[in-house]
């Protein structure tokens, strides 16, 4: 079973998830140097939605995120 699964199953590139990651910690150390809690920027990027790439974007709707509050 799990042989024939194998195949049809992608595996999601480490990579990728570790680049984010850098990047999700660059920028909440930007939102913090920008005066906003350590919590407020995690919880504001973890917001984002997922289709938003490149670090200005992010940061861009991060920062929208938090000027609604």
């Amino acid at each position: 079973m799990i042989l024939e699964l194998k195949a049809k199953v992608k595996s999601v590139s480490s990579g990728a998830v570790v680049e984010k990651m850098q990047t999700d910690s660059d920028l909440v150390e930007a939102l913090v140097s920008l005066g906003y809690r350590r919590d407020e920027a995690r919880a504001a990027l973890g917001k984002v939605d997922a289709a938003v790439t490149g670090t200005e974007d992010r940061l861009k709707a991060a920062l929208r995120i938090l000027s609604t509050k």
